[in-house]
């Protein structure tokens, strides 16, 4: 039996992804239920990259509540921007 990390690795995805959603053909699962039990969703770890604040600005707006505005460094993922 294929394990989900094996299948995913194995898996020829043309986009990155950050989960997978796994349906079995079995129905007889939770036949009862409203909802189809027998689909799962699986969501990946996240992955944390640093940034760097460069620049806040506050404005005032129209009921009169302080807004900070925050700039950040561009950062790197995976070699992209």
């Amino acid at each position: 039996m294929t394990t989900l990390n094996q299948f995913i690795a194995d898996a020829d995805c043309k986009y990155e992804t950050d989960g997978v959603v796994i349906r079995s053909n079995e129905e007889s699962f939770e036949a009862e239920r409203e909802k189809p039990m027998y689909t799962i969703a699986y969501k990946f770890d996240n992955e944390w990259f640093p940034s760097e604040v460069t620049h806040i600005t506050y404005s005032i707006n129209q009921s009169g509540l302080l807004v900070p505005s925050v700039n950040f460094r561009q950062v790197k993922i995976n070699g992209k921007n």
